[in-house]
């Protein structure tokens, strides 16, 4: 359904065709040519675009007279265009509508996906600070080590020695693999 505001509005602009009639037989009755100038003086305002139609065709009918074949067309014609104006008002508004539903259904799809991806950084907020703290562990445990090493270097003999080495190797491994690890988390997230 159209907006009742709007059909007001556009009733306001537009002269009413009785209106204008009645103004266009009383200057005429007077002897007066009724132009769009003094229509319009005699409406009080109004736009010369929305005046000029009515005029014309008030002029039309007082050509056209009595002559009922002629009249019945202007009638025809008449109600043909009303019934387009409705048509192109139904169809226009009916696009309105379609597209009014087509952007509600957008938004509603766009606020379950920032819902969603607020969900998404929480997430990831919590992971970060698990992969911080497990950071610092890592850390601490990494600083024990060192010492342990520097203060108390193991005795043992050359295949236990190698063994050791290998351990040793393989945790220093481990420790960096983590240490690029959480770098590369922390920096993605600090962007």
């Amino acid at each position: 359904m159209p907006d009742t505001f709007i059909i007001q509005t556009i009733q306001q602009e537009i002269p009413h065709e009785k209106k204008v009639f009645d103004i266009c037989d009383h200057l005429a009755a007077q002897g007066i040519k009724p132009t769009l100038v003094r229509v319009r003086d005699e409406l009080g305002g109004g736009s010369f675009s929305s005046i000029n139609p009515l005029v014309k065709q008030w002029k039309e009918e007082q050509r056209v007279g009595d002559d009922p074949a002629m009249q019945a067309l202007h009638t025809a014609i008449v109600a043909i265009g009303q019934k387009a104006a409705t048509s192109i008002w139904k169809a226009a508004d009916n696009h309105y509508q379609k597209l009014r539903k087509e952007q509600q259904a957008e938004l509603k799809f766009l606020h379950k996906k920032t819902a969603k991806a607020e969900t998404t950084i929480n997430t990831l907020r919590d992971e970060l600070y698990l992969v911080k703290s497990e950071l610092e562990r890592v850390k601490v445990e990494k600083q024990k080590l060192e010492r342990m090493l520097i203060f108390h270097p193991p005795v043992v003999s050359k295949s236990a020695s190698q063994n050791y080495e290998d351990i040793w190797q393989t945790t220093s491994y481990q420790i960096n693999l983590h240490w690029s690890v959480i770098r590369d988390i922390t920096e993605d997230h600090a962007d």
